[in-house]
């Protein structure tokens, strides 16, 4: 039979339940709403579970715990997002802490029945005992009355061995003997209840070890994946960066080349606007010798002008010298045949 926990703890862990189905139905409200994230309702959820979780196993609840695991997976996947968040997943969640409630509230009611053998007065004669042992209270838990229980069986024990020193001073050695076996065996439950007590401690301790190391575990793997996840996009980034990188090398020589280009460019502008200077500088040195050979052009046609009639008048003079000179040819060529004629009827 499973040793169940004292009712004190059982009643926190009913109130710590009850409180959870408070914060449930708050959250699953802002859900609803969309005033929580679903990230974060999902973690609140988590959180929940782990409660239950300590609580089921704590009360030795396998099949409430098995359940919690599973939910707890299929949280996960929807953490990973692999899954969605749904309405159903609520409602399982809130009949789990339910259940677990009533499960509690039920087994509550056994736990008198279940202690009353941590409650009940030790074992002792009549003659040791004398009805002075202060009555216990079934009602209670051994966890809160551990120490009460403690206190009377000192007492006990106490008493006996004060009872075996009478009667050994009596000189009834047998009855001195007996009274002091029982009170080593008073004093063996007291070392067996704090044996007992220790051993719970531990054992809740090493639950609680185990708890701890099984999250750690879960942690470290998540923190792994994450690593893992982490370290392929940096090496997605690093190779975008080797990419990036020379791509900006190429575009950094390229501006090289335009930026060369460009200051060739204004070093030739630099250069044809010397020039231009100069020329403009040699235009207006030019401008006086220009404008006096146009003077002297309008001059020389101005005089060109007025020698043209006495031009025509030359050149009608040299027509009319020229036809006497061919009559005067005409003339000539005649006499000559004449004096031809008469130079020959003279030899004749």
């Amino acid at each position: 039979m499973r040793v169940l926990p004292p009712q004190e703890e059982r009643r926190r862990e009913v109130e710590l339940l009850c409180n959870l189905q408070d914060d449930m139905a708050v959250l699953e409200n802002g859900w609803q709403k969309k005033k929580i994230p679903p990230p974060k309702a999902v973690s609140h959820l988590c959180e929940i579970l782990e409660s239950i979780r300590a609580i089921t196993r704590a009360e030795s609840l396998d099949q409430f715990e098995n359940v919690c695991i599973e939910l707890e997976e299929k949280l996960t996947l929807v953490q990973n997002k692999k899954e969605k968040l749904e309405k159903h997943q609520w409602t399982l969640v809130s009949d789990l802490i339910q259940r677990v409630r009533e499960s509690l509230e039920l087994e509550e009611s056994e736990i008198i029945d279940l202690t009353s053998d941590w409650t009940a007065p030790p074992a002792c004669p009549e003659g040791a005992r004398n009805g002075d042992s202060p009555a216990t209270n079934n009602h209670q838990t051994p966890a809160l009355e551990e120490d009460q229980m403690n206190k009377p069986l000192q007492t006990d024990a106490q008493e006996l061995l004060r009872k075996a020193q009478e009667a050994l001073i009596s000189g009834n050695g047998e009855m001195a003997k007996d009274l002091a076996m029982q009170a080593a065996g008073v004093l063996a439950k007291i070392e067996a209840q704090e044996a007992q007590k220790k051993e719970k401690g531990l054992r809740a301790d090493l639950e609680m070890a185990v708890h701890e190391e099984a999250e750690a575990e879960e942690a470290f793997n998540r923190i792994n994946e994450e690593l893992s996840d982490r370290a392929k996009e940096v090496d997605q980034l690093n190779a975008k960066l080797a990419e990036a990188d020379s791509s900006f090398t190429q575009h950094q020589q390229l501006c090289q080349q335009i930026k060369e280009q460009v200051e060739k460019i204004e070093a030739e502008l630099a250069s044809l606007g010397q020039q231009r200077k100069n020329l403009l500088e040699q235009f207006q040195e030019a401008l006086p010798a220009r404008d006096a050979a146009e003077r002297e052009c309008a001059r020389l046609k101005n005089d060109l002008e007025k020698l043209k009639p006495e031009l025509d008048m030359i050149k009608e003079s040299a027509g009319a010298a020229e036809a006497q000179m061919a009559k005067a040819r005409e003339n000539k060529k005649s006499l000559e045949t004449q004096i031809d004629r008469l130079a020959a009827r003279v030899a004749s």
